[in-house]
């Protein structure tokens, strides 16, 4: 009689399967209790194709049964009563942690080497594991559970991922499949295309969201375009002054020399906030004053002749507030 097989799986499969509940763990294995210098080591001897050491599975049934649990972290995602098909004897710490770092939305509740409880997502950037293939530990960045990287006691984000960018490089191989889905969409209210249903956004993205290649930007300045946002000094909209090729960028709605100035930092002045779609000509007109003092200036210009109440409807336009623009406030 065979007791024991060695075979190959591919990663993939066994955590499709722990996904699924097809492999879970016998209730006599412990905790998972990995930290994150230990889920960072794996991390890069997978990405490196080391050896990680093998996995014992025992197929369940038999004469001898056990008491089983989910792995970590999937206890509300399997179905109570969900009979397993494999069980996990050795390799359980490993498996864990690749199943949540790789195959959860949710963050892993893990600790620092000081036993310091903290929530941290996992990820490779590219660009550096591809610059620097020989240290490829420092291309694993861990963000915590807003998907963002802090310093100064949490009060500077040094990177945010809370946006899934998920149109922010090569897009052509998710625009073929989005058009796809889309179109069975028309047809089918449930089917929500995979882009629609993972996009998400966090209110405080606004405030460190300066990069004019972010899709998140993109998407933000198409929004505002999509209202209707009217130009400050043409008074025609945004589209219909592209469309007559008139010169057009995003500009600085407080300018930088009066930011500057005021000793406004320039990740502050420069995000998105702080920004907004007008002609080469209205921004020609703001100068480096706050809008306090351009807009006054502007409405006076002879192409303009616009009273308060219609400039404030111009600016409303770009879902601004005129009331704190006219007070030359930063908010």
């Amino acid at each position: 009689m065979t007791t024991f097989d060695s075979t190959k799986a591919s990663l993939n499969d066994l955590l499709r399967e722990i996904r699924e509940g097809k492999i879970q763990l016998p209730d006599f294995q412990r905790g998972w209790v990995w930290d994150d210098d230990h889920i960072r080591d794996l991390l890069v001897s997978i990405a490196r194709s080391f050896p990680i050491g093998a996995v014992m599975l025992l197929e369940a049934g038999g004469e001898v049964r056990f008491e089983t649990r989910p792995v970590e972290g999937l206890e509300d995602k399997i179905p109570n009563g969900r009979a397993p098909e494999k069980l996990i004897l050795d390799g359980q710490q490993r498996l864990t942690t690749l199943t949540q770092a790789l195959a959860l939305d949710e963050p892993m509740r893990t600790s620092t080497a000081k036993g310091m409880k903290i929530k941290r997502h996992y990820y490779f950037d590219i660009q550096k594991a591809v610059d620097a293939p020989h240290a490829l530990d420092e291309a694993v960045v861990g963000v915590d559970e807003k998907r963002q990287l802090r310093s100064d006691f949490g009060r500077k984000v040094d990177l945010d991922l809370s946006t899934t960018e998920l149109y922010g490089g090569a897009v052509e191989t998710r625009m073929a499949n989005d058009y796809e889905e889309l179109l069975r969409w028309f047809e089918e209210d449930e089917a929500i295309p995979r882009t629609v249903r993972d996009a998400n956004f966090q209110p405080e993205r606004f405030d460190t969201l300066r990069s004019r290649l972010s899709a998140a930007y993109k998407g933000i300045n198409v929004l505002v375009l999509r209202e209707g946002s009217r130009d400050w000094f043409w008074k025609a909209s945004i589209k219909e002054l592209d469309a007559d090729e008139v010169s057009l960028d995003i500009h600085h709605i407080f300018p930088r020399d009066w930011c500057e100035k005021q000793r406004i930092v320039k990740d502050r002045y420069d995000s998105i906030l702080n920004k907004t779609p007008i002609s080469y000509k209205a921004n020609r007109k703001i100068g480096g004053d706050a809008p306090s003092g351009y807009l006054p200036r502007i409405q006076k210009e002879k192409q303009v002749g616009l009273s308060d109440a219609e400039m404030d409807e111009l600016l409303a336009s770009h879902a601004l507030a005129p009331d704190l623009l006219r007070k030359g406030r930063v908010r």
